[in-house]
């Protein structure tokens, strides 16, 4: 692949492009996502030096959270830190073991680390109980690394192309109301002014004429109230197949869901009123382009409107390795044993 000035922005548009397809994708589970924005992670290893990789993890998790709105909310911080974990991880693997490694072992590496960082930060904010799900999210990750690594390899040069670039105007006064507000939040105990809060910033979000997303809030009440209840505290209400729910519990898992949900409606709500830093403006430049072709498609078939969306000017991929080496026969095989202990700490 040919090296230019502007891959960076070329490369996190694709990750951009790679995470909306990956919206597309039926889900076989709740919360899990195959993490296809990481093929473009991958291709990165073999074109960037480590200070511009680094910048493209960064650039990938702030336009990431942009795009989906959560960039002034908890998530961002998910994000970030399984970004920065698992693309260092994927780094290291493929330099150290250059002439024995390839993308997939690199692949399952970086998608564990992701799933255990986010997984463990989500414990945080939403309770302990969610640490119970960590070896089906870690099985699930090894699955998807095979699909991200065979996709990175395959994945055609991008289309260097001009594109207007995109500004927006900096709210000052908005940027203070959020801070304080998203404080305001995250102090806040009574349930009455939290409901509050997060009515009046769905309401925001209409304000700004985009579209609230009910079942991202069902899904974030279903993950709140489970890692609540399954660590029972105070006084029992009532048994459900002998398991004691609890009124602390309950309120816990309430105050959690809706502290969470108002920051991240207030985040969609004003997220767009920012202002970018011009090699992040090319890079949602060239996302924008691609979803408009994207939306413009009349072909059914998601793979090859997805293909023909991103507008390639080469056939030029690199092919896989013909077959797997000794030592990643090791680390793929290691990766299920690890993921199962955990159903025992």
């Amino acid at each position: 692949m040919k090296s230019h000035s502007d891959d960076l922005s070329y490369l996190a548009s694709l990750s951009l492009c790679l995470a909306f397809f990956d919206a597309l994708v039926p889900k076989i589970l709740p919360f899990f996502r195959l993490g296809l924005a990481n093929a473009a992670v991958l291709m990165a290893i073999d074109i960037l030096t480590f200070p511009r990789y680094m910048l493209l993890l960064l650039y990938k998790s702030i336009l990431g959270s942009y795009i989906s709105g959560t960039l002034f909310s908890p998530f961002f911080i998910f994000s970030l830190s399984s970004t920065f974990a698992s693309g260092l991880g994927m780094y290291v693997v493929m330099k150290i073991g250059k002439k024995y490694i390839s993308r997939y072992s690199s692949s399952a590496v970086g998608a564990f680390l992701s799933a255990s960082v986010q997984l463990l930060l989500a414990s945080v904010y939403i309770g302990r109980g969610l640490l119970s799900l960590l070896t089906p999210f870690l099985i699930f990750s090894l699955l998807a690394s095979g699909v991200v690594a065979y996709i990175s390899y395959h994945l055609p040069v991008i289309k260097h192309e001009e594109y207007e670039k995109i500004h927006y105007a900096f709210d000052l006064r908005g940027a203070l109301l959020l801070l304080s507000a998203l404080l305001a939040i995250g102090m806040e105990k009574d349930l009455k002014v939290l409901s509050a809060f997060l009515v009046l910033s769905l309401f925001f979000i209409k304000m700004e004429r985009r579209r609230i997303f009910v079942s991202s809030y069902i899904m974030l009440f279903i993950a709140s109230m489970f890692s609540s209840i399954i660590t029972p505290k105070g006084e029992v209400l009532f048994h459900i197949l002998s398991f004691p729910i609890t009124g602390l519990s309950i309120r816990e898992g309430m105050r959690n869901f809706l502290s969470l949900s108002s920051m991240v409606a207030l985040s969609i709500a004003i997220s767009r009123r920012f202002v970018l830093p011009s090699s992040l403006g090319t890079a949602l430049s060239y996302f924008f382009s691609f979803q408009k072709k994207f939306s413009e498609s009349e072909d059914k078939n998601l793979f090859r409107r997805f293909s023909s969306s991103l507008e390639t000017n080469s056939e030029e991929t690199i092919s896989p390795k013909a077959r797997l080496s000794y030592a990643e026969l090791l680390i793929l095989l290691l990766y299920p044993v690890i993921s199962l202990l955990f159903l025992f700490v």
